[in-house]
């Protein structure tokens, strides 16, 4: 019978948690991450007027860049003859 003041560990080695094994966790990745907040932070601070001021264009760049990253299946919404033979129209629905 083991007794609660037993030298022995309560959970056995097997289950104890896993260790994290982040990369930003690192002392490496502290590094890396304290530098990029202190760049963040200096450019915010002494650029901000460039930054603001590029803003207006950033957004026309941003819509031809989603229009084709997201519209890219747009050909694929036809069903071929054998999905409408099957009865596959597409998008779930049932061929007429």
């Amino acid at each position: 019978m083991q007794t609660p003041n037993s030298t022995q560990s309560a959970m056995p080695a097997e289950s104890a948690p896993p260790k994290c094994k982040s990369r930003f966790l690192s002392p490496r990745g502290l590094a890396l991450l304290g530098v990029l907040v202190a760049a963040g932070f200096y450019g915010w601070t002494e650029h901000r007027a460039y930054l603001l001021g590029v803003l207006p264009y950033l957004f026309f760049l941003i819509c031809p860049l989603m229009h084709f990253f997201m519209h890219r299946g747009h050909d694929k919404h036809e069903a071929s003859s054998e999905q409408r033979q099957e009865g596959h129209a597409g998008h779930g629905e049932a061929a007429p």
